[in-house]
């Protein structure tokens, strides 16, 4: 029976298949993200299998910015070259692969690239990569390299797309490319073109390819093992027949995936034609473990490739990217329906809880609420959503209208996905360091229409943020040198007293990442809006621009230099808008008590960095203070409660035995002055709506100042790194 992509039978399959993908890096960790050895390498295999897992996740739906490929792009993102690597073989082009996919942007890419580009033959005909080399080589460094081009990171310096059109071309005059090779050598053309010619759509595509599937039914089949495909179309494949057979077998079921992955970007213009070929092939490898419409595909698919796990992984892999380019869709708008459906048919008690539902419907509508004053905007974070202080009033109508609740609360929307995060990440905190945030309901409240979430919380209105209590700080300074740095070092341990290496790659995620995309967004924006008139001007940022660049992509290769330090909870965000202060009356002795409390908790992470918020509130506070030589009596009392909370930090490194520390205090400084002038394109965009370019243009000249506090931060670390190695 042919398959039906809208059945439940199809879409119940996907998911499990999807589930197995999602779980195969714990079950698998030897062959999926798996840890390098002592000198830093990771075999070929288990590089390969890693590649089409993330390869796989994209396929079903997840994008870069979801956790799991976040964690796959910092796996294949590592500098290039290394003491051990220095030449672009199969696991470096796995790499390379995994990287334009997931971070295209990540300078190890560039370095991959160059290398790779170097490594053409004397005529410049072929790519050396594999010892032998071999005909593949050529068509893999070209889909890179073309890959490369459609993210937008390939440098025409390097090579020009003629170039590799020409030779494309060149490649298959050879007669000798096996059917999936061909396959994907007409998808290049298709792309590098834009369509084949009419004597290659004739010896090739039909010549070939179509009239192997009409003859065999698959791909890749010599002589002596047209069989196997004669019996997975009568179902009469055996587990004896794949184990007897098995190097003919896994060659014709890989070259079927890869054959249908390629043919199918060439639907929208041969439809019908390749759908006829296409679609039986799908049916043999469907049927061939899903015969029987089992709850379980993927343990079929395990029993299948018995004893070779890294086939059973990447038989996975190659299905979903086949029935991706298939369909050309994300699967998971195919699975998602099923999902939901299986929700709503098997949901529990559903009497029960359509009951309880009804009785809170109800009394929703029976209780009468209304707000005693407006609501009242609050400017708490830097983030972009609303708060807002409600003072709302629930009365009762059986009681003469009494007043049952009348207590102010706060409501924060915005962006439903930061919300979301937001409300998870509190969710996540230990028991122990819970309370030093606002307090976070576990109810949400989404609203599709506007793709914003609403979450209510207590009112903190005996508390104040430390910004707006700059007026009381000589009051209240000596309690708040006791308990800040206290308060912030016991929220970065979490009562951990034994410190855990944070991952590898988070130097990256954390640090170098959002600087190089802050500071592509900032002059892409100087550059978009044309703001700089004066010569002088654009030659001072064009010179920035440069100096940033060539900072951040010198820093990628010290990268390893600075890793390895210990984790720490972290803010994420912290300022002085998210540190609230709430302080009593003075005793008879004189002594006040304050209370601290966090806000703000969408970049809140357990394998974070104690000196990511120290920077980033040393800068805040810096912006706050301005010019140095003009501090006077109001500002003392901040000054000093930050430098006791230096010296604390300080303390708590030494006691970690973080020796990287200051100078991850630093590059966090520079983070935080990048981030400040990419926020300042709001405030441009703004004066330019209300006509007011003079304003502009001094909002302008503020950023490009912040920027050179940043290349000023950049330099001391990389002068400090640069001294170690020497």
């Amino acid at each position: 029976m042919a398959i039906n992509f809208n059945s439940n039978e199809f879409k119940r399959t996907l998911v499990n298949l999807a589930m197995n993908v999602l779980r195969a890096p714990e079950e698998f960790s030897s062959f999926i993200l798996t840890e390098p050895d002592i000198q830093g390498e990771v075999n070929a295999e288990a590089m390969r299998v890693s590649l089409y897992y993330a390869m796989a996740l994209l396929a079903y739906g997840f994008t870069p910015e979801d956790t799991a490929l976040k964690e796959s792009a910092r796996w294949f993102a590592t500098p290039f070259p290394t003491a051990q690597r220095n030449q672009v073989d199969a696991a470096e082009m796995c790499r390379l692969e995994g990287t334009l996919l997931l971070r295209p942007f990540d300078p190890s890419a560039q370095g991959r690239l160059k290398q790779l580009v170097k490594q053409r033959t004397p005529d410049g005909r072929r790519f050396e990569i594999q010892d032998p080399p071999s005909q593949y080589d050529l068509l893999w460094a070209l889909k890179l390299l073309n890959l490369a081009h459609k993210q937008k990171v390939l440098e025409p310096s390097l090579i020009a797309p003629d170039e590799l059109r020409e030779m494309l071309d060149n490649a298959m005059l050879s007669d000798s490319l096996p059917d999936k090779d061909l396959a994907l050598a007409l998808r290049l053309r298709f792309e590098l073109f834009g369509g084949l010619l009419p004597e290659q759509e004739q010896k090739f595509l039909r010549g070939r390819l179509i009239n192997n599937a009409q003859r065999n039914g698959l791909w890749d089949l010599t002589h002596d093992n047209t069989w196997l495909a004669e019996r997975m179309r009568h179902h009469d494949l055996s587990l004896m027949d794949i184990q007897q057979h098995y190097r003919a077998f896994w060659k014709v079921i890989q070259s079927a995936c890869t054959v249908i992955e390629n043919l199918s970007v060439l639907m929208p213009t041969y439809g019908v034609e390749l759908q006829q070929v296409l679609l039986p092939a799908i049916d043999l490898w469907w049927s061939a473990f899903n015969a029987d419409q089992s709850d379980d595909a993927a343990g079929e698919l395990r029993t299948i490739f018995s004893g070779r796990t890294e086939d059973y992984l990447m038989s996975l892999s190659l299905t979903l990217i086949a029935l991706r380019a298939f369909l050309d869709e994300p699967l998971i708008h195919r699975a998602a329906s099923y999902v939901h459906t299986q929700i709503l048919d098997h949901p529990g008690d559903r009497s029960s809880s359509s009951e309880k539902e009804m009785l809170k419907k109800a009394l929703r509508d029976f209780l009468q609420v209304e707000f005693e004053q407006e609501p009242e905007k609050l400017n708490l974070g830097l983030s972009g959503a609303v708060v807002l202080r409600v003072h709302p009033v629930v009365r009762s109508p059986l009681y003469s209208e009494e007043t049952i609740f009348n207590k102010p609360l706060v409501i924060k929307y915005g962006p439903a996905d930061e919300i979301r995060l937001e409300h998870e990440n509190y969710k996540k905190l230990p028991d122990v360091i819970r309370g030093y945030f606002v307090n976070i309901p576990r109810e949400m409240y989404p609203d599709p229409t506007q793709q914003r979430a609403y979450v209510i919380m207590p009112d903190l209105y005996q508390f104040k943020t430390l910004y707006e209590s700059l007026s009381i700080l000589p009051r209240i300074y000596p309690a708040l040198m006791q308990r800040l740095s206290a308060f912030l070092i016991n929220m970065h341990r979490a009562n951990s007293y034994n410190p855990v290496r944070a991952p590898r790659g988070i130097l990256y995620d954390l640090y170098l990442l959002p600087m190089q995309q802050h500071v592509a967004l900032i002059f892409n924006f100087l550059n978009n809006e044309k703001l700089l008139v004066e010569e002088h001007d654009r030659q001072h940022a064009n010179m920035l621009q440069q100096k940033l660049v060539e900072q951040l992509a010198d820093l990628t290769r010290y990268q390893m230099q600075i890793e390895g330090f210990p984790r720490a909870y972290m803010h994420g965000d912290l300022h002085t808008r998210n540190i609230m202060i709430r302080h009593n009356a003075p005793h008879a002795n004189g002594e006040v008590e304050v209370a601290i409390k966090l806000i703000d908790l969408e970049k809140v992470r357990a394998d974070g960095d104690a000196a990511l918020d120290l920077g980033q509130l040393l800068v805040d506070v810096d912006l706050l203070l301005g010019d140095p030589r003009r501090l006077n009596d109001y500002h003392r009392p901040l000054v000093e409660i930050i430098q006791q909370v230096v010296a604390a930090y300080q303390e708590f490194a030494r006691e970690r035995r973080d020796a990287q520390f200051t100078r991850r205090v630093y590059l966090a400084r520079a983070r935080a002055y990048v981030r400040v002038a990419k926020g300042k394109t709001r405030q441009i965009e703004q004066h330019l709506r209300n006509g007011r370019p003079g304003l502009a243009l001094d909002v302008t000249r503020e950023m490009l100042s912040h920027g050179q506090q940043a290349a000023k931060h950049l330099q001391t670390v990389l002068k400090a790194l640069k001294q170690t190695v020497s």
